[in-house]
């Protein structure tokens, strides 16, 4: 059971890490609560499996390192590519912004 939580847990905090520090750049927006995020991010699910199957495929290492680092690299790769496309198309990324004006 350890082995297989120390394959399944570390590619989510890969995800999160490279959400936080490199897609936001260390700074959350000052308005957080008037964001509204998507429900399911389908490419961190899939860079979350992927970073399972390195650490299964890998056998280099620690796992759990292995499993982190290729969920983080395929995620920020997936992000970037995407957020560039979204962009060109004209929708936003993960957020769509409900701006409010204030009387």
């Amino acid at each position: 059971m350890l082995t297989g939580l120390s394959i399944i847990v570390p590619p989510l905090t890969g995800i999160v890490l490279v959400d936080f520090y490199y897609l936001w750049n260390k700074q959350y927006p000052d308005h957080i609560e008037n964001l509204s995020f998507k429900t399911v991010n389908p490419y961190a699910i899939l860079a979350w499996l992927a970073g399972i199957g390195v650490a299964l495929a890998i056998d280099i290492g620690f796992a759990s390192l292995n499993a982190m680092l290729g969920a983080a690299l395929l995620y920020a790769l997936i992000m970037k590519a995407s957020h560039l496309k979204m962009l060109n198309s004209g929708d936003e990324h993960l957020v769509t912004h409900q701006k409010t004006q204030e009387a």
